[in-house]
């Protein structure tokens, strides 16, 4: 564990982490396109069987999807190792980037 993360950072390294996750999931095709076929399949499976329907919503909406990966994160910030703290950065790095990216409207499909 880092001693210079404080959890005040570490806090905010998983908002900005669960916002790039999210971002990947619902918005981005991916390397390889692999978010994209996921989001594909789930709504094809949603096609399929009616049960699945709320499933193939779900994979679409950030505020739904934001909402399951917290969940996971939040193992990050209760229980902090260093693997966990290198993900962390890594990944509240490439979520700063996408939020600055987002808010400077210079992306756009």
């Amino acid at each position: 564990m880092n001693d210079w993360i404080t959890p005040f950072l570490r806090f905010i390294m998983c908002i900005l982490t669960c916002y790039r996750i999210t971002e990947l999931i619902v918005l981005d095709d991916g390397p390889f396109d692999v978010f994209k076929k996921l989001r594909e399949s789930v709504g094809k499976l949603a096609a399929i069987y009616s049960s699945a329907r709320g499933l193939g919503k779900l994979i679409n909406c950030p505020f739904c999807v934001g909402v399951w990966i917290s969940v996971g994160v939040i193992f990050l910030l209760m229980f902090p190792t260093v693997y966990g703290d290198v993900f962390l950065i890594f990944m509240a790095i490439a979520g700063g980037q996408t939020f600055l990216e987002s808010f400077g409207g210079r992306w756009n499909k």
